[in-house]
């Protein structure tokens, strides 16, 4: 009897500990699945195994009937099934893991799924687990896309992007900025590295240590910037605007800079004020001008006028003579007011 009554009670120890593990299994956020090594059969599969799946488990209680279903596309279903196999029969279970994988559920959803296979050789068995990520890979892929779209416009520009820590070392940088370091240094400047490159000189580099400090004290601002591009070996101008990063506490991490190209604006701007200064002195010597025919021209031609009016009214030789001298000399005044004027035209 005691020995019965031990056996009953081991039998109900038993049932209680795989009634534990059967509510564990069914309950778990992951599906898995027990197959035997030898035949691939199924002993165990829980709901969320199917859940993910999206087919009853009939239908994947067998290996090949697990493939024909989850992946209908013959092709695909080669791909994955060979790689699949390969790794099983490496007996190595680091490789049996696989990542970002399309099945096909019974509805003809698509879903993306990670599976990992555990072994258990010594008891003939085969644990299969699987997670459905697809929600994660469509953020993953929206996020990559996201920043292949961002990485597209920033280096799409000639204008210079670039950001740096509070240590101003590089976050992040257009490829016009990885440029225009190299022009200078010879070298790519990679991200984690010191924007403060002594091929600026102390005064250059004193002055944008200057500018970054102003930025990770909270201000906004924008300063103009001169440099030689070694390039294209002319100067070149920028207006940099410099915006602090701030975290969702609220603290400062970085500071994003943006380097527009204005040498084509600061050029036509001189060239404006060269014309400019060009008309000012044109109209300075246009009144001198003036003020030369408003009274230096008028002095010699009274002058020759009233001559002319006394040789009208004289008949007598020598006055005539003495008045044809002062005739000449207005004439040669009048003539020496008129290259004045020449000169002061000519080109």
């Amino acid at each position: 009897m005691a020995a019965e009554t031990n056996q009953t009670k081991l039998l109900k120890a038993l049932e209680e500990r795989n009634a534990f593990i059967e509510t564990i299994l069914q309950n778990l956020p992951i599906g898995v699945a027990v197959n035997k090594v030898d035949s691939g059969k199924a002993t165990a599969v829980n709901r969320r195994f199917s859940e993910i799946y999206g087919w009853p488990d009939q239908d994947l209680s067998d290996v090949l009937g697990f493939f024909n279903n989850l992946y209908p596309d013959e092709a695909y279903r080669n791909e994955i099934m060979a790689q699949v196999m390969g790794d099983i029969q490496s007996r190595d279970p680091e490789r049996m893991v696989w990542n970002n994988i399309v099945i096909t559920m019974r509805t003809g959803e698509k879903r993306i799924v990670n599976a990992k296979n555990i072994p258990l050789y010594d008891q003939n068995l085969m644990i299969s687990t699987v997670m459905d990520v697809t929600n994660e890979y469509k953020q993953a892929e929206e996020i990559r896309r996201t920043k292949a779209n961002q990485g597209a416009l920033i280096n799409g520009i000639q204008d210079m992007i670039w950001s740096v820590d509070t240590n101003l070392h590089l976050i992040t940088a257009n490829n016009s900025f990885v440029e225009m370091v190299k022009s200078l240094t010879g070298e790519f400047i990679t991200e984690g590295e010191s924007v403060l490159l002594k091929e600026f000189g102390e005064e250059r580099l004193a002055k944008w240590r200057r500018n970054y400090e102003r930025a990770f004290n909270g201000e906004q601002f924008n300063v103009n910037n001169e440099h030689y591009n070694p390039i294209t070996q002319a100067i070149r101008y920028s207006l940099i605007s410099l915006s602090p990063m701030i975290n969702e506490d609220g603290h400062i991490f970085g500071v994003a800079c943006y380097s527009q190209d204005i040498t084509q604006n600061t050029l036509n701007i001189l060239e404006l004020k060269q014309r400019e200064s060009l008309i000012t002195h044109q109209n300075e010597q246009l009144t001198e001008i003036a003020q030369i025919n408003a009274h230096e021209i008028r002095r010699p031609v009274a002058s020759i006028l009233g001559l002319i009016h006394l040789l009208k009214e004289t008949g007598e030789i020598e006055s005539t003579k003495e008045l044809l001298q002062y005739l000449e000399k207005a004439a040669g005044q009048l003539d020496g007011v008129i290259k004045r004027i020449i000169d002061k035209t000519a080109p």
